[in-house]
């Protein structure tokens, strides 16, 4: 086996760990074994590794942008639109990886149609959920952005990585999102929380604000992920509360 299989193996079985650590947390995963709650379980996880693979883009973008600017380097700036073009791109490609075609093809696994996803974002989740996801992530892309960072072609590193794990998640779970559908879950990702993540990651390079609002926020992240894993969900969720919606009260 080659090196850069290897490498990108390594990747692969972090990001997967990663997953299943959010899932758990915010207990996500199927209720039961039924078709529906299979389906709803494995639309979850492919929210969750898309929402990962978003924040690993925006914030590798934002390095980018900051060596370009010190090197003066005369290239395109890498705007959110780049971050959001560049993933719904590599993730359509997914949608027709020939593994997956061929177990749809042999019954094992599902196609998952845009009225699907539209039934489920009719139902969203929580606030409250929506937050953990978007602060779990940040805290994982701290440690994937290292792992990332030891590769030339970064870019296409995370493009190979991501896909290659979305491929693995759906025929584990037997479900594929058609390429309409991983797109509307992507909008939805966009307009959540992530998407104000994502956006304030990218704006870091040129502004001092939001690179001290990053820095400060990777330092609650910590002190947040240190009461979920110590005292559970419910105090996971008041903490993050506190450093989302009040920065400014007592946590009592």
């Amino acid at each position: 086996m080659s090196t850069r299989l290897n490498e990108t193996i390594s990747l692969e079985l972090q990001i997967q760990s990663a997953v299943r650590e959010m899932i758990a947390f915010t207990e996500l995963s199927s209720k039961s074994s039924t078709y529906q709650d299979r389906l709803q379980g494995a639309i979850h996880h492919t929210k969750i590794l898309l929402t990962l693979s978003l924040m690993t883009r925006a914030f590798f973008s934002e390095a980018q942008n900051t060596a370009n600017k010190l090197l003066n380097i005369e290239q395109r700036f890498y705007d959110f639109e780049y971050v959001i073009q560049r993933s719904i791109t590599s993730y359509t490609l997914s949608c027709r990886d020939p593994s997956l075609q061929q177990a749809i093809a042999h019954n094992k696994a599902s196609m998952v149609n845009e009225a699907e996803i539209l039934n489920y974002l009719s139902q969203p989740l929580s606030l409250d959920v929506e937050n953990m996801i978007a602060a779990l992530a940040t805290k994982h892309v701290k440690t994937l952005a290292l792992e990332f960072s030891l590769h030339e072609d970064i870019d296409n590193q995370i493009d190979e990585a991501f896909c290659h794990t979305l491929t693995s998640l759906w025929l584990d779970l037997g479900f594929c999102l058609s390429e309409d559908a991983t797109c509307r879950l992507l909008e939805q990702i966009i307009h959540s929380r992530t998407g104000t993540m994502c956006l304030l990651f990218l704006n870091m390079t040129e502004h001092h604000r939001e690179r001290e609002a990053v820095r400060l926020y990777f330092a609650e992240i910590d002190k947040f992920y240190a009461a979920l894993t110590a005292s559970g969900l419910k105090r996971g969720i008041k903490f993050l509360n506190h450093i989302t919606k009040n920065p400014d009260s007592d946590d009592k």
